[in-house]
Protein backbone atom coordinates (compact mmCIF):
# COMPACT_ATOMS: atom_id res chain seq x y z
CA UNK A 1 0.00 0.00 0.00
CA UNK A 2 1.08 3.21 -0.97
CA UNK A 3 0.16 6.57 0.98
CA UNK A 4 0.39 10.09 -0.27
CA UNK A 5 -0.74 12.98 1.59
CA UNK A 6 -0.84 16.99 1.35
CA UNK A 7 0.08 19.74 3.84
CA UNK A 8 -0.24 23.35 4.10
CA UNK A 9 3.06 24.61 2.92
CA UNK A 10 2.54 27.87 5.14
CA UNK A 11 0.86 26.24 8.71
CA UNK A 12 1.95 22.48 8.04
CA UNK A 13 -1.14 21.76 8.43
CA UNK A 14 -2.46 18.19 7.14
CA UNK A 15 -4.92 18.78 4.86
CA UNK A 16 -5.56 15.33 2.94
CA UNK A 17 -4.45 11.48 2.81
CA UNK A 18 -5.60 9.17 -0.16
CA UNK A 19 -4.22 5.92 -1.29
CA UNK A 20 -2.51 6.46 -4.54
CA UNK A 21 -3.84 5.36 -7.61
CA UNK A 22 -0.80 4.83 -9.06
CA UNK A 23 1.93 2.46 -8.86
CA UNK A 24 5.06 4.20 -7.51
CA UNK A 25 8.40 2.15 -7.91
CA UNK A 26 10.64 4.66 -9.30
CA UNK A 27 12.32 6.82 -6.56
CA UNK A 28 13.33 9.42 -8.79
CA UNK A 29 9.53 10.51 -9.57
CA UNK A 30 8.13 11.08 -6.67
CA UNK A 31 6.06 13.58 -8.34
CA UNK A 32 6.63 16.84 -10.98
CA UNK A 33 6.21 20.26 -9.64
CA UNK A 34 3.86 22.71 -11.11
CA UNK A 35 2.80 25.44 -9.35
CA UNK A 36 1.32 26.68 -6.13
CA UNK A 37 -2.37 25.42 -7.55
CA UNK A 38 -1.33 22.45 -8.90
CA UNK A 39 -2.12 19.78 -10.20
CA UNK A 40 0.19 17.44 -8.75
CA UNK A 41 1.70 15.20 -11.28
CA UNK A 42 3.31 11.76 -10.90
CA UNK A 43 4.03 8.62 -13.02
CA UNK A 44 1.96 5.33 -12.90
CA UNK A 45 4.52 2.23 -13.05
CA UNK A 46 1.96 -0.32 -14.03
CA UNK A 47 0.64 2.14 -17.07
CA UNK A 48 2.05 4.08 -19.37
CA UNK A 49 0.00 7.73 -17.81
CA UNK A 50 1.07 10.16 -15.97
CA UNK A 51 -1.75 11.10 -13.51
CA UNK A 52 -2.37 14.91 -11.86
CA UNK A 53 -4.15 15.00 -8.71
CA UNK A 54 -5.88 18.22 -7.20
CA UNK A 55 -3.55 19.46 -4.37
CA UNK A 56 -5.90 20.88 -2.24
CA UNK A 57 -7.77 17.14 -1.66
CA UNK A 58 -5.36 14.83 -3.34
CA UNK A 59 -8.38 13.52 -5.67
CA UNK A 60 -7.19 11.96 -9.46
CA UNK A 61 -8.29 14.87 -11.84
CA UNK A 62 -6.87 13.71 -14.89
CA UNK A 63 -4.82 10.70 -17.09
CA UNK A 64 -2.29 11.19 -19.81
CA UNK A 65 -0.19 8.89 -21.86
CA UNK A 66 3.44 8.78 -21.20
CA UNK A 67 3.96 8.19 -25.53
CA UNK A 68 4.74 5.52 -28.25
CA UNK A 69 4.60 1.93 -27.11
CA UNK A 70 6.82 -0.03 -25.53
CA UNK A 71 9.49 2.31 -24.94
CA UNK A 72 7.16 5.15 -23.14
CA UNK A 73 6.89 2.87 -20.51
CA UNK A 74 10.68 3.28 -19.37
CA UNK A 75 10.59 6.36 -16.78
CA UNK A 76 12.29 9.65 -18.25
CA UNK A 77 13.22 12.15 -15.93
CA UNK A 78 12.84 15.80 -18.65
CA UNK A 79 9.71 17.47 -17.27
CA UNK A 80 9.20 21.87 -17.79
CA UNK A 81 6.26 23.43 -16.42
CA UNK A 82 5.43 26.71 -17.68
CA UNK A 83 2.12 29.10 -18.03
CA UNK A 84 -0.39 25.97 -17.57
CA UNK A 85 1.45 23.32 -19.83
CA UNK A 86 3.47 20.50 -18.93
CA UNK A 87 6.24 19.55 -21.04
CA UNK A 88 7.40 15.90 -20.37
CA UNK A 89 9.94 13.90 -22.29
CA UNK A 90 9.67 10.35 -23.24
CA UNK A 91 12.35 7.19 -24.19
CA UNK A 92 10.14 7.20 -27.59
CA UNK A 93 12.15 10.25 -28.84
CA UNK A 94 9.34 12.81 -28.58
CA UNK A 95 8.99 15.32 -26.04
CA UNK A 96 5.02 15.96 -25.36
CA UNK A 97 2.71 18.59 -24.47
CA UNK A 98 -0.41 18.43 -21.72
CA UNK A 99 -2.53 21.26 -20.62
CA UNK A 100 -2.12 21.06 -16.60
CA UNK A 101 -6.41 21.96 -15.85
CA UNK A 102 -7.24 18.39 -18.21
CA UNK A 103 -4.43 16.82 -19.36
CA UNK A 104 -5.04 17.69 -23.16
CA UNK A 105 -2.09 16.86 -25.53
CA UNK A 106 -1.39 20.45 -26.77
CA UNK A 107 1.46 18.99 -28.98
CA UNK A 108 3.70 15.82 -29.93
CA UNK A 109 7.16 17.09 -30.96
CA UNK A 110 9.17 16.53 -33.68
CA UNK A 111 10.83 12.93 -34.01
CA UNK A 112 14.45 13.77 -33.93
CA UNK A 113 15.27 10.44 -35.85
CA UNK A 114 16.15 6.90 -35.48
CA UNK A 115 19.22 5.85 -33.75
CA UNK A 116 20.53 2.11 -33.51
CA UNK A 117 22.97 2.40 -31.22
CA UNK A 118 20.59 2.93 -28.58
CA UNK A 119 18.31 0.31 -27.23
CA UNK A 120 15.45 2.04 -28.09
CA UNK A 121 16.23 2.93 -31.73
CA UNK A 122 16.34 6.56 -31.29
CA UNK A 123 17.40 9.05 -28.97
CA UNK A 124 15.44 9.27 -25.70
CA UNK A 125 14.96 11.58 -23.93
CA UNK A 126 15.46 10.96 -20.73
CA UNK A 127 17.85 13.68 -19.35
CA UNK A 128 17.17 16.87 -17.47
CA UNK A 129 15.17 20.07 -19.22
CA UNK A 130 14.79 23.62 -18.87
CA UNK A 131 12.98 26.43 -20.91
CA UNK A 132 13.24 30.36 -21.69
CA UNK A 133 12.25 32.64 -23.89
CA UNK A 134 9.84 30.59 -25.56
CA UNK A 135 12.35 27.64 -26.30
CA UNK A 136 12.66 23.99 -24.51
CA UNK A 137 16.08 22.32 -24.36
CA UNK A 138 15.83 18.80 -23.74
CA UNK A 139 18.55 16.22 -23.70
CA UNK A 140 19.25 12.43 -24.34
CA UNK A 141 21.12 10.30 -22.24
CA UNK A 142 22.51 6.93 -21.77
CA UNK A 143 19.82 4.74 -20.60
CA UNK A 144 20.71 3.61 -16.92
CA UNK A 145 24.21 4.14 -17.65
CA UNK A 146 24.58 0.79 -19.87
CA UNK A 147 27.69 0.37 -21.09
CA UNK A 148 29.23 0.37 -23.53
CA UNK A 149 27.68 3.49 -23.83
CA UNK A 150 26.04 4.66 -26.88
CA UNK A 151 27.71 7.79 -29.39
CA UNK A 152 25.86 10.75 -30.97
CA UNK A 153 23.81 11.75 -28.08
CA UNK A 154 21.77 15.41 -28.49
CA UNK A 155 21.03 18.74 -27.06
CA UNK A 156 17.78 19.73 -28.64
CA UNK A 157 15.80 23.09 -28.74
CA UNK A 158 12.09 23.02 -29.70
CA UNK A 159 9.31 26.04 -30.31
CA UNK A 160 7.47 26.29 -27.00
CA UNK A 161 4.18 26.62 -29.33
CA UNK A 162 4.58 24.22 -31.60
CA UNK A 163 6.69 21.37 -31.01
CA UNK A 164 9.20 22.29 -33.78
CA UNK A 165 12.90 21.18 -33.85
CA UNK A 166 14.59 24.54 -33.83
CA UNK A 167 18.52 22.91 -33.26
CA UNK A 168 20.03 19.92 -32.59
CA UNK A 169 23.33 20.01 -30.98
CA UNK A 170 24.77 16.40 -31.35
CA UNK A 171 26.69 16.63 -28.08
CA UNK A 172 24.99 14.66 -24.75
CA UNK A 173 24.68 17.98 -23.12
CA UNK A 174 22.50 17.33 -19.63
CA UNK A 175 20.55 20.87 -18.83
CA UNK A 176 21.12 22.37 -15.83
CA UNK A 177 20.20 26.02 -15.76
CA UNK A 178 19.47 29.49 -18.15
CA UNK A 179 19.32 32.85 -17.42
CA UNK A 180 20.46 36.09 -19.87
CA UNK A 181 20.21 34.35 -22.32
CA UNK A 182 23.51 31.55 -21.67
CA UNK A 183 22.53 28.23 -20.94
CA UNK A 184 24.22 26.08 -18.99
CA UNK A 185 24.77 21.79 -18.68
CA UNK A 186 27.70 18.85 -18.54
CA UNK A 187 28.07 15.86 -20.27
CA UNK A 188 28.12 13.48 -18.34
CA UNK A 189 29.99 10.61 -20.28
CA UNK A 190 33.07 13.21 -20.10
CA UNK A 191 32.54 15.46 -17.53
CA UNK A 192 32.89 19.08 -19.28
CA UNK A 193 30.78 22.10 -18.56
CA UNK A 194 29.16 23.89 -21.19
CA UNK A 195 28.16 27.04 -21.91
CA UNK A 196 26.00 28.22 -24.50
CA UNK A 197 24.86 31.07 -26.20
CA UNK A 198 25.95 33.94 -28.35
CA UNK A 199 29.90 34.31 -28.78
CA UNK A 200 31.88 37.41 -29.31
CA UNK A 201 34.01 38.06 -32.25
CA UNK A 202 36.43 40.15 -34.47
CA UNK A 203 36.91 41.69 -37.39
CA UNK A 204 39.98 42.62 -39.15
CA UNK A 205 40.02 44.83 -42.26
CA UNK A 206 42.98 46.11 -44.58
CA UNK A 207 43.30 48.43 -47.41
CA UNK A 208 46.22 49.14 -50.14
CA UNK A 209 48.82 50.87 -47.70
CA UNK A 210 50.37 53.08 -50.33
CA UNK A 211 48.53 56.07 -52.65
CA UNK A 212 46.47 54.34 -55.72
CA UNK A 213 45.79 56.54 -58.82
CA UNK A 214 42.14 57.63 -59.20
CA UNK A 215 40.44 55.02 -61.47
CA UNK A 216 42.08 52.09 -60.21
CA UNK A 217 40.45 49.50 -58.41
CA UNK A 218 41.63 48.30 -54.86
CA UNK A 219 41.24 45.14 -52.70
CA UNK A 220 39.70 45.55 -49.77
CA UNK A 221 40.52 42.31 -47.30
CA UNK A 222 39.79 40.77 -44.13
CA UNK A 223 37.99 38.39 -41.68
CA UNK A 224 35.58 37.54 -39.48
CA UNK A 225 36.87 35.47 -36.41
CA UNK A 226 34.99 33.86 -33.62
CA UNK A 227 36.40 34.80 -30.11
CA UNK A 228 34.67 32.82 -27.72
CA UNK A 229 36.69 31.63 -24.91
CA UNK A 230 35.92 28.26 -25.91
CA UNK A 231 37.89 28.78 -28.95
CA UNK A 232 41.06 29.37 -27.02
CA UNK A 233 41.23 25.96 -26.24
CA UNK A 234 45.16 24.83 -27.58
CA UNK A 235 43.25 21.93 -29.29
CA UNK A 236 40.81 23.87 -31.11
CA UNK A 237 43.12 27.23 -32.03
CA UNK A 238 46.06 24.92 -33.37
CA UNK A 239 43.22 23.65 -36.41
CA UNK A 240 43.46 27.33 -37.72
CA UNK A 241 45.90 29.44 -39.11
CA UNK A 242 44.32 33.19 -38.56
CA UNK A 243 41.56 32.09 -35.85
CA UNK A 244 38.63 30.21 -35.78
CA UNK A 245 36.27 31.82 -38.36
CA UNK A 246 33.05 33.09 -37.95
CA UNK A 247 30.07 31.09 -39.77
CA UNK A 248 26.75 31.08 -40.51
CA UNK A 249 23.63 29.37 -38.34
CA UNK A 250 22.63 27.04 -40.53
CA UNK A 251 26.14 25.21 -40.15
CA UNK A 252 26.78 25.78 -36.57
CA UNK A 253 25.19 22.51 -35.10
CA UNK A 254 27.72 20.21 -37.53
CA UNK A 255 30.47 23.32 -36.35
CA UNK A 256 30.29 23.08 -32.88
CA UNK A 257 30.17 19.51 -33.17
CA UNK A 258 33.31 19.72 -34.98
CA UNK A 259 34.77 22.41 -32.78
CA UNK A 260 33.81 20.75 -29.56
CA UNK A 261 32.41 17.35 -29.71
CA UNK A 262 35.49 15.12 -30.92
CA UNK A 263 33.26 13.97 -33.70
CA UNK A 264 36.07 11.74 -35.12
CA UNK A 265 34.43 11.44 -38.73
CA UNK A 266 34.47 15.48 -39.01
CA UNK A 267 37.51 15.45 -37.37
CA UNK A 268 39.36 13.59 -39.88
CA UNK A 269 37.67 15.79 -42.53
CA UNK A 270 36.78 19.17 -41.46
CA UNK A 271 33.62 20.93 -42.95
CA UNK A 272 33.30 23.91 -45.15
CA UNK A 273 30.71 25.78 -43.85
CA UNK A 274 28.85 29.10 -44.99
CA UNK A 275 30.63 32.61 -43.32
CA UNK A 276 28.54 35.33 -42.47
CA UNK A 277 27.88 38.42 -44.03
CA UNK A 278 29.96 41.86 -44.02
CA UNK A 279 28.63 45.22 -45.02
CA UNK A 280 31.53 47.55 -46.47
CA UNK A 281 31.22 51.52 -46.31
CA UNK A 282 33.56 54.25 -46.75
CA UNK A 283 33.94 58.22 -45.43
CA UNK A 284 35.15 59.77 -48.73
CA UNK A 285 37.25 63.12 -48.95
CA UNK A 286 34.50 64.97 -48.94
CA UNK A 287 32.95 64.08 -46.02
CA UNK A 288 30.30 61.92 -47.41
CA UNK A 289 29.59 58.27 -45.61
CA UNK A 290 28.01 55.55 -47.97
CA UNK A 291 27.52 52.38 -48.46
CA UNK A 292 29.76 50.63 -51.13
CA UNK A 293 28.36 46.84 -50.64
CA UNK A 294 28.40 43.50 -49.20
CA UNK A 295 30.70 40.42 -49.47
CA UNK A 296 30.82 37.27 -47.28
CA UNK A 297 33.23 35.39 -45.59
CA UNK A 298 34.41 31.66 -46.64
CA UNK A 299 34.79 28.77 -44.55
CA UNK A 300 38.19 30.26 -42.90
CA UNK A 301 36.69 33.57 -42.29
CA UNK A 302 38.19 35.38 -45.00
CA UNK A 303 36.66 38.30 -47.36
CA UNK A 304 37.61 40.00 -50.44
CA UNK A 305 35.77 43.04 -52.22
CA UNK A 306 37.07 45.01 -54.85
CA UNK A 307 35.89 48.90 -55.36
CA UNK A 308 37.08 51.70 -57.88
CA UNK A 309 37.14 55.02 -55.72
CA UNK A 310 35.38 57.60 -57.66
CA UNK A 311 37.00 60.51 -56.65
CA UNK A 312 40.66 61.57 -55.35
CA UNK A 313 41.74 61.80 -51.36
CA UNK A 314 41.50 60.09 -48.66
CA UNK A 315 39.10 57.37 -47.72
CA UNK A 316 37.88 55.57 -44.49
CA UNK A 317 36.72 51.90 -44.87
CA UNK A 318 34.21 50.64 -42.46
CA UNK A 319 33.74 46.66 -42.23
CA UNK A 320 30.44 45.72 -40.10
CA UNK A 321 29.65 41.95 -38.73
CA UNK A 322 26.00 42.82 -37.81
CA UNK A 323 26.09 39.75 -35.35
CA UNK A 324 23.45 36.90 -35.87
CA UNK A 325 21.37 33.98 -34.07
CA UNK A 326 24.95 32.95 -33.02
CA UNK A 327 26.67 35.75 -32.94
CA UNK A 328 27.65 39.39 -31.19
CA UNK A 329 28.37 42.17 -33.72
CA UNK A 330 31.71 43.66 -34.75
CA UNK A 331 33.60 45.74 -37.06
CA UNK A 332 36.81 47.13 -37.82
CA UNK A 333 38.43 50.19 -39.91
CA UNK A 334 41.50 51.52 -41.71
CA UNK A 335 41.99 53.90 -44.63
CA UNK A 336 43.93 54.53 -47.98
CA UNK A 337 45.05 57.11 -50.24
CA UNK A 338 43.24 58.01 -54.06
CA UNK A 339 45.73 60.34 -55.87
CA UNK A 340 45.32 62.12 -59.31
CA UNK A 341 47.23 60.61 -62.41
CA UNK A 342 50.43 62.76 -62.91
CA UNK A 343 50.05 64.31 -66.10
CA UNK A 344 52.60 63.80 -68.74
CA UNK A 345 54.37 66.59 -71.28
CA UNK A 346 53.15 67.19 -74.24
CA UNK A 347 55.67 65.91 -77.18
CA UNK A 348 55.79 68.28 -80.54
CA UNK A 349 54.89 66.59 -83.59
CA UNK A 350 57.35 67.21 -87.10
CA UNK A 351 55.17 68.61 -89.52
CA UNK A 352 54.97 67.18 -93.10
CA UNK A 353 57.56 68.62 -95.59
CA UNK A 354 55.77 69.26 -99.21
CA UNK A 355 58.06 68.49 -102.15
CA UNK A 356 58.10 71.70 -103.42
CA UNK A 357 59.33 73.12 -99.43
CA UNK A 358 62.06 70.53 -100.13
CA UNK A 359 62.82 71.97 -104.03
CA UNK A 360 63.08 75.08 -102.87
CA UNK A 361 65.44 73.88 -99.82
CA UNK A 362 67.64 72.05 -102.22
CA UNK A 363 68.11 75.25 -104.51
CA UNK A 364 68.57 77.76 -101.47
CA UNK A 365 71.10 75.04 -100.64
CA UNK A 366 72.78 74.83 -103.85
CA UNK A 367 73.33 78.65 -104.24
CA UNK A 368 74.52 79.17 -100.84
CA UNK A 369 77.23 76.73 -102.28
CA UNK A 370 78.10 77.92 -105.24
CA UNK A 371 78.63 81.55 -103.58
CA UNK A 372 80.84 79.88 -101.08
CA UNK A 373 82.89 78.22 -103.81
CA UNK A 374 83.20 81.69 -106.20
CA UNK A 375 84.37 82.67 -102.58
CA UNK A 376 87.07 80.83 -102.38
CA UNK A 377 88.28 81.10 -106.37
CA UNK A 378 88.77 84.95 -105.39
CA UNK A 379 90.32 84.60 -102.17
CA UNK A 380 93.04 82.13 -104.13
CA UNK A 381 93.65 84.36 -107.03
CA UNK A 382 94.24 87.11 -104.73
CA UNK A 383 96.93 85.68 -103.04
CA UNK A 384 98.96 85.06 -106.61
CA UNK A 385 99.35 88.52 -107.41
CA UNK A 386 102.91 89.35 -106.63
Amino acid sequence: MQIMAGYDYTTGAFLWKNNQTVLNIDILIQGIATSPNGPHLMRDSASPNYVAYDVKTGQEIWRASTGELPWSMLPAYGYVYHDGVHFISSYDGHVYAYQSTDGKLVWKSEFTGEDWETMTGSQPYNAKAVGADGKLYFASTTEYQMMPRPRFQILVCFDEATGKINWKLPIGINPRGIADGYFIGEDIDNGILYCIGKGPTSTAVTAPNVAVTTGSSIMIKGSVTDISPGTFESGIRARFANGVPAISDADMSMWMDYLYGQNATLLNNPPKPDGVEVSLSVLDSNGNYRSIGTTKTNSDGFFAFSWKPDIDGQFTVYASFAGSESYWPSHAVTSFLVENAPQSSPTSTAIPTSNAELYIMSFGIAIIIAIAVVGALILLMLRKRP
